[in-house]
């Protein structure tokens, strides 16, 4: 079972605002939310895991 990371949990992970997940959001290049209960989402730890690889390989290519 693959370990759900809140938002706050998920800011300091990354290193980066909220305000920019959200953008990542709109633009569609982040991993799809989980909805916990009716005014909770988290993220999947193995799905966040494979995003920052793929934007690990996308930096080594330029």
């Amino acid at each position: 079972m693959t370990k759900i990371i809140r938002m706050n949990q998920l800011v300091k992970m990354l290193g980066v605002s909220r305000s920019s997940i959200h953008r990542f959001q709109a633009q569609g290049d982040f991993v799809p939310k989980i909805r916990i209960g009716t005014r909770s989402v988290g993220y999947s730890e193995a799905a966040l895991e494979e995003w920052i690889k793929n934007r690990e390989a996308k930096e080594s290519e330029k």
